[in-house]
């Protein structure tokens, strides 16, 4: 009898009491912003969406949740440091990629000097492929959770708060002792309509600078490509490398979204909105009829691969409200193609190109145009794929002309130029986790093209970009005048952009006729020819935005400079 009242009554409530224990989540603020490198384009926030599903998650399981995001919110960790004190969970999980190790450890560090004595768990793409390492470097951490974190920080928390075995929990990474150990990982999460909506903490913090949301349809890509983290990454787990949501489920997000909140605009941010083989399009095909017949009137934009987009289907998903197609082209030279896995070639993609034209939908372009195995001719050959690519540049415009192939830590070429010897951090990377290690093109002559051009965009003056729809969202008084800087802004883009195309065709000539010094030498000549063009418009037009923003403040509000 009294052991029955111990097992109904004492044990439930405390168990319930473990299960309300607080965990807090973290995206820790932005110390080093690689997209320093994209001219023209602001970097638009976006809820995290991860931390959204695993809150989301942990709560139907019964765990408190908190949500901080320094890198929405925009604060510095001095500014950001004195909320996570406040909070004083048991559990802090922070999310780290490149850009965001050093300021997730740093703060770490704060927190254990300050008495901080909770479990402090670290999660994302690079700590997955680097859980040893990071472990082994900072011992202020506790532990990595290796892939997809509902389930794996779902069975943590449970392990943390009942006194339970790490050893339990899939796909983590920890220490024991001076020991670290590493726990097979689990099953990915199938079907993803099991998981509830993510939570919205953040959106009101979106929504004073922007008014659309995010949306994930799917998770994971049936890709290839040897530069990507994304198969890596959820190859760490059991179970498909792509799954999409049913458009029943998607439609009842969007719906609660537009319904609670007043949203009408959504990115679909998913590593491929379009899935595998026919497969992949019926369910594309039926989001689309599903948004058209009892979702509310939305518009969309998607990401997808070139092989992907076709006429009557990417017709039905504009009828729908898409508006705006992310693809990833990456090149228009087939050797290039090759390598990267890409399983197109330079007429898929311009076929591609045709049909999103055609259509009348705007389109930012993936784009490398140099590798570790770049020729002179092949950078000839990809300004004339641009061209065609492009076309007039009202809907296709390629942001960054200069773009090189980046060498994640997880991907296969990654491993390749590592077996190969060709990676290296430079003496000034001070901050080793979170600057990608560079390699030298096997092409000299190439290499000296891409290192001028890198001179060139950091010597050139920054163009200022108006946030056009915000600022006239807000002040619908300056029409005409938000209007005039716009036409301005465009007339400046393209003016910079002929530029840069002349620099690299130039440079290509010059190249091929110069010895190694002569040439390097005509480059720096050209260079400084197209900053004499392109500085004074640039430093003329960034002043003119003085004429209608109204105060220091406000043009910090409004206001990206690249």
């Amino acid at each position: 009898m009294i052991w029955d009242f111990f097992r109904r009554f004492v044990f439930r409530a405390f168990f319930v009491i473990l299960l309300t224990m607080k965990i807090l989540l973290v995206n820790p603020p932005l110390l080093l912003d690689e997209s320093r490198y994209l001219p023209r384009r602001p970097s638009y926030p976006f809820e995290h969406l991860g931390l959204g599903y695993l809150a989301a998650y942990l709560r139907r399981e019964g765990f408190e949740v908190v949500i901080k995001d320094a890198y929405l919110s925009g604060q510095t960790p001095e500014e950001f440091y004195p909320e996570l004190e406040r909070e004083n969970p048991e559990i802090i999980g922070f999310s780290a990629t490149h850009g965001f190790i050093t300021s997730a450890v740093s703060l770490v560090n704060r927190l254990r000097t300050g008495g901080f004595k909770g479990h402090i768990n670290l999660g994302g793409y690079l700590p997955t492929f680097l859980s040893r390492q990071l472990l082994e470097d900072f011992p202020q951490l506790d532990s990595i959770i290796r892939g997809e974190g509902e389930l794996s920080f779902a069975a943590l928390a449970r392990v943390i708060t009942a006194g339970g075995y790490l050893s339990r929990v899939p796909g983590l990474a920890y220490r024991q002792g001076r020991e670290i150990l590493i726990n097979p990982s689990g099953c990915l999460v199938n079907p993803l309509d099991t998981l509830p909506f993510p939570a919205r903490d953040t959106l009101p913090l979106l929504r004073e600078n922007q008014d659309y949301a995010s949306v994930l349809t799917s998770r994971g890509c049936y890709g290839k490509c040897n530069f990507c983290s994304i198969r890596s990454f959820y190859g760490e787990s059991s179970g498909p490398k792509w799954r999409g949501r049913s458009a029943e489920n998607v439609g009842a997000e969007i719906a609660a979204l537009a319904e609670g909140h007043g949203l009408s605009k959504f990115t679909f941010p998913d590593d491929n909105f379009i899935g595998p083989g026919r497969r992949g399009k019926a369910r594309a095909f039926d989001l689309a009829k599903s948004l058209l017949q009892k979702g509310p009137k939305v518009s969309f934009s998607v990401l997808c691969r070139a092989g992907d987009v076709e006429a009557p289907l990417f017709a039905f998903l504009k009828a729908a409200g898409l508006k705006t197609v992310f693809v990833g082209f990456e090149s228009g030279v087939n050797r290039a193609l090759n390598s990267f896995g890409k399983m197109t070639d330079f007429s898929d993609n311009l076929r591609a190109a045709s049909v999103i034209k055609q259509l009348g939908l705007k389109c930012y372009p993936g784009f490398i145009m140099f590798d570790p195995y770049t020729t002179l001719d092949e950078v000839r050959q990809n300004l004339e794929f641009v061209k065609k690519l492009e076309g007039d540049g009202d809907l296709i415009e390629i942001d960054d002309l200069f773009n090189s192939l980046q060498p994640f830590i997880g991907t296969q070429i990654h491993r390749q130029l590592e077996q190969e010897g060709r990676l290296y951090k430079k003496p000034s990377d001070l901050l080793a986790y979170d600057v990608l290690p560079g390699y030298l093109i096997l092409d000299e002559r190439v290499e000296q093209l891409r290192e001028k051009a890198r001179e060139l965009r950091r010597n050139s003056a920054r163009l200022t970009y108006l946030n056009f729809e915000k600022f006239y969202r807000e002040h619908p008084d300056l029409a005409g005048e938000i209007d005039l800087q716009y036409k301005k802004f465009r007339g400046l883009s393209k003016i910079v952009r002929e530029a840069e195309e002349q620099f690299l065709s130039q440079g290509v000539e010059i190249l091929e006729k110069e010895t190694s010094s002569a040439g390097k030498t005509g480059l720096g000549r050209l260079a400084q020819q197209v900053l004499r063009e392109v500085n004074p418009k640039i430093k003329e037009y960034n002043a003119g935005l003085d004429n209608i923003l109204l105060n220091r403040t406000q043009k910090q509000k409004y206001t990206y400079s690249f």
